[in-house]
């Protein structure tokens, strides 16, 4: 049956702090008309920790992680109406999260490298802004630019194992060779030491 009342936008309010909620009131595609015990599994236990900060959620591979990702972003950014990022370790798998959030019928904005902001949807907390863990954590990320100013209220960090070792590569200085011979450590007592 076909609900006119999305068409025409006058449906009733969501909560937007129910993620089930969230998700009956998608313009989801046919692929994406209902989840799966192990998302639902996921999504209840979810919900009871909606408002901590630091949340970890363990889906095994193939259990739709991304699906229940996408709809606690949208949860946040709907219920907060601030703007929330999604992290990926790589192009592709930002491309795949893109894909799939709009089978969901989730609106995302690719923050891409070289970009200076990720348009005006951000600011409005219209679209989830999906990029990969180096647009964030970088010696120059535009997400702290005085003309940008993006803090985002909710963070998802995908693949957090491989976000994890891209985050330590960007803040960490590797000399290959004898090089590191040649650099100097002032001390306290004013001795200068090679770093080894």
């Amino acid at each position: 049956m076909i609900n006119f009342d999305k068409l025409i936008g006058t449906s009733e309010s969501v909560d937007f702090t129910d993620l089930m909620a969230v998700f009956e009131s998608l313009d989801r595609q046919t692929s994406h008309t209902e989840l799966r015990p192990s998302q639902l599994d996921a999504i209840n236990e979810l919900s009871k920790y909606q408002n901590e900060e630091d949340i970890i959620l363990k889906v095994s591979t193939g259990g739709g992680k991304t699906v229940i990702a996408l709809l606690y972003l949208y949860s946040q950014m709907k219920s907060m109406n601030e703007p929330v990022v999604y992290l990926c370790p790589t192009t592709q798998l930002v491309d795949q999260v893109i894909e799939e959030a709009g089978k969901l019928g989730i609106k995302t904005t690719n923050y891409r490298r070289g970009e200076k902001s990720p348009g005006a949807d951000f600011l409005h907390a219209d679209s989830i802004i999906v990029c990969t863990y180096d647009k964030l954590f970088n010696g120059k990320s535009t997400f702290n630019r005085p003309d940008v100013m993006l803090r985002p209220c909710a963070i998802v960090l995908d693949d957090a194992h491989s976000g994890l070792e891209i985050i330590r590569r960007s803040f960490c200085l590797t000399l290959d060779g004898e090089c590191h011979f040649h650099l100097i450590l002032p001390t306290n007592s004013g001795i200068i030491l090679p770093i080894i």
